[in-house]
């Protein structure tokens, strides 16, 4: 009987060694799942790429020149704006919502009259937004 129980005990000596994991309660392993099985690839870094800069021949040069030329004379030119006319006809300017009478029609600040738009009522003039400027327009 001791016979056996020794040769059980080497048994379990012997395999528990040939195991790679850590042994578990019911005679098998385990291993970490966090530790990857398959080799790690080795990382190659980026090709480096050279750009040398290409010299062009005089003649080239020139076209290119007057092609810049001909496309700055093709480009419209800035048509100034002109501000818009109103007949103001009275401004309540000293309260919490001032007003304005332009043209027969009572405004408020924020208000389009036509394309313009009301930005600011002061004691003596309307400040508006037309055509992405702005002007302050007199009584």
């Amino acid at each position: 009987m001791i016979r056996y129980f020794l040769l059980f005990a080497i048994f379990l000596v012997f395999t528990s060694l040939s195991l790679k994991g850590e042994a578990t309660p019911h005679g098998g392993y385990t291993r970490n799942p966090f530790i990857p099985q398959l080799p790690k690839k080795k990382e190659e870094p980026p090709p480096v790429i050279i750009q040398e800069e290409i010299e062009l021949p005089v003649i080239e040069k020139k076209i290119e020149n007057e092609v810049k030329k001909i496309i700055e004379d093709i480009k419209p030119k800035e048509i100034p704006i002109t501000p818009p006319t109103f007949t103001i006809s009275g401004i309540i300017w000293n309260s919490d919502r001032p007003q304005a009478i332009i043209d027969g029609r009572v405004v408020d600040i924020g208000d389009n009259i036509g394309e313009a738009k009301i930005i600011n009522i002061q004691k003596s003039n309307i400040d508006v937004e037309y055509k992405g400027q702005y002007f302050s327009i007199s009584q």
